[in-house]
């Protein structure tokens, strides 16, 4: 891939924070990032800091959808609580709590109106679906248990499709066509590697960050198609649509983007 190969000629703007392990960025290109398991920062893309509150014990999975940053809990603790942020200035907005397991990522579909929530429990892994009507008005419609044990990242494929990552030793990549409820295997690792997050760039390539290897890239077949060792602890990546990369490694304490301003097509 040129695309990739640019990205990797690139010098990374390093921000240091302790223990980074989720991302996510707003419709107004702000990001998001939760670090020492109780922080949650927003920047401006040029990774300015704009402000930093304090959050639960354990937050570490975030997720962006409808003007809010919805933060979870990892490890699994009980009460099983979902917290949402303004994505203005971080007020928290409303808290939800659910008996299925701890709530990790947030995607929504059918024009808003379903808030889908994965949850991990010890053993098994849950689906939650919303009907959601505001960001204090939402009621539980019904669940789908996953043949996943570590849930621990949700990325949209419009509204056919969801991949899930199961975060364990050799865990995979499933998919979930969303009308069916079918669920199966689609990117396997390695039995060293754990994969923590998957995005979906503008061409529709998968982009895959794997504890003990870095980045991998694949097709929507599940092929694949680029790697880059970039680092072997990354929790979470975000692509924009001109092809700006931010990752953050939970080991080296770094926040990195790589800039690179190109379109879809190359």
């Amino acid at each position: 891939m040129w695309l990739l190969n640019r990205i990797k000629n690139q010098t990374a703007n390093i921000v240091i924070l302790s223990n980074p392990t989720g991302l996510a960025m707003d419709d107004q290109s702000h990001l998001a990032v939760v670090y020492n398991a109780n922080r949650l920062q927003l920047m401006y893309s040029n990774l300015t800091t704009i402000e930093t509150i304090s959050t639960a014990t354990n937050s570490r999975p975030l997720s962006y959808q409808n003007s809010y940053y919805f933060v979870g809990i990892y490890p699994v603790i009980s009460p099983y609580t979902l917290y949402m942020y303004s994505a203005t200035n971080l007020t928290l907005v409303s808290t939800t709590t659910n008996i299925y397991g701890s709530p990790q990522r947030v995607a929504f579909v059918y024009n808003n109106s379903i808030m889908c929530v994965i949850t991990q429990n010890t053993t098994i892994s849950t689906m939650l679906y919303y009907q959601y009507y505001s960001p204090t008005s939402f009621i539980l419609n019904r669940t789908l248990i996953l043949p996943i044990t570590n849930a621990f990242y949700l990325a949209k494929l419009e509204d056919e499709a969801f991949f899930i990552v199961d975060a364990k030793g050799g865990g995979s990549i499933y998919k979930l066509l969303i009308a069916t409820d079918t669920v199966s295997s689609f990117i396997t690792t390695n039995s060293t590697e754990a994969p923590t997050a998957i995005v979906i760039d503008s061409c529709g390539r998968l982009w895959v960050t794997i504890v003990n290897y870095g980045i991998r890239i694949y097709d929507q077949t599940g092929t694949l198609i680029g790697s880059w060792a970039v680092s072997s602890q990354l929790y979470d990546i975000i692509v924009t649509e001109t092809y700006d990369i931010y990752l953050v490694d939970k080991v080296s304490n770094k926040l990195s983007k790589y800039d690179t301003n190109v379109q879809c097509g190359v």
